[in-house]
């Protein structure tokens, strides 16, 4: 197995370098001397900012759909440990997904690699990417726990452990969230262990695998016409994890001589992540809506109308990356795509607050139509 030189190990030096010189070619994220820290600090904020916009957008959202109702005396009620909790472990579980998939890709298909290696920035994201599908993985069994609890309306802490197992063994819910944490264990280990390019690309592919199952058992498995309705999200749920995923990868190795050549691959890949995404959200949004008008009548369709816009800011911010920050990048000046990248995901940050309150929030068009004949109801549209 090739040797991979550590991001941090110690630079080569030319001939004629002075003592106190380093040959900044030979080190990923190498900066000149006293240009570290503002960058760095730059760099921080950024998934700070994104954790704010998510967590308060997805508060906003869950109120204005009116997922958050009021307990009721004598009914059951999971408490507040469940009402808040399953939400947002929901949100930090999309967003490690996310960018452990946008780290596999990018180590595997986007920067370019070492012969059959990866590349040193490659090594780095594919350690980073581990740990995150670890943290990935915890967030699904957690959810396994919250989700009992939100079903049958009994607070985590009085639920035994029987009921949880059996929840996450024979429940369709809970084997899909207990299917992706077992893959996002195996995505970790196959991410900490590997350095070949074969062996990124086959840790991003089961990366991408994991991010599917919840989506067979969400409103669109229950919803008329579920067959549209699925298929669609998990394509929308495959688009957004490369979109998102791989922009969030690129940022963290934005100083590297490679990043113009794969911040090209990527506008490519970004193009058809957003068609995809633009496409299938609105064939999910109709069979949820049933109507045009309930998009400014119902709840639901405000978040909707709000996704909506999401995206078309997305989809400028794209031809603003196209036109302007692609080639400023080709000519060695980096700071506009660095700057426009990080509202970008701000912006993305939002649109998985709203994901997540449209998951929990009521539908204007019931999931189980009480007049639905069994062909329908077995195929997800009627008898041509």
């Amino acid at each position: 197995m090739p040797e991979i030189r550590s991001p941090r190990a110690e630079p080569s030096r030319t001939p004629d370098a002075s003592p106190t010189s380093t040959a900044t070619r030979d080190v990923p994220n190498a900066e000149a001397p006293g240009t570290g820290s503002r960058p760095a600090t730059r760099a921080a904020l950024v998934p700070l900012a994104a954790a704010a916009v998510g967590a308060t957008v997805l508060l906003i959202a869950l109120r204005a759909g009116g997922a958050l109702t009021v307990a009721i005396p004598g009914l059951p009620d999971p408490g507040p440990v469940t009402t808040w909790a399953l939400p947002s472990i929901r949100l930090l579980g999309d967003a490690l997904a996310t960018v452990t998939v946008g780290m596999l890709v990018t180590a595997a298909f986007l920067l370019p690699g070492d012969g059959p290696s990866v590349s040193p920035h490659g090594w780095l994201l594919l350690r980073r990417a581990g740990l995150l599908s670890a943290g990935w993985a915890a967030t699904a069994l957690a959810l396994i726990t919250l989700t009992v609890s939100d079903l049958l309306g009994v607070p985590p802490q009085r639920l035994g452990l029987a009921t949880v197992v059996s929840f996450a063994s024979s429940i369709a819910q809970g084997q899909a969230l207990l299917i992706q944490a077992g893959l996002a264990v195996t995505v970790a280990v196959l991410a900490r262990v590997g350095v070949s390019r074969g062996l990124a690309a086959t840790a991003a592919v089961l990366a991408l695998v994991a991010v599917t199952p919840p989506a067979f058992t969400g409103h669109a498995a229950g919803a008329g016409n579920h067959q549209t309705a699925v298929s669609s999200l998990v394509l929308h749920i495959l688009g957004a994890a490369l979109w998102v995923g791989a922009l969030a990868a690129l940022l963290t190795v934005r100083r590297s001589r490679e990043l113009a050549d794969a911040a090209t691959r990527y506008s490519r890949l970004a193009l058809g992540c957003f068609l995809a995404v633009a496409v299938t959200g609105l064939a999910n949004a109709a069979v949820r809506l049933g109507a045009v008008e309930q998009l400014w009548q119902s709840r639901y369709g405000w978040l909707v109308g709000a996704k909506l816009l999401a995206l078309a800011v997305l989809g400028l911010v794209g031809a603003a990356h196209r036109s302007r920050t692609l080639p400023a990048l080709r000519a060695g000046r980096r700071g506009a795509f660095g700057r426009l990248a990080a509202g970008e995901l701000v912006v993305f940050a939002a649109t998985f607050g709203l994901a997540v309150a449209l998951s929990r929030s009521p539908t204007p068009v019931a999931s189980d139509p009480v007049d639905a004949d069994p062909i329908t109801e077995l195929l997800g549209f009627p008898m041509p």
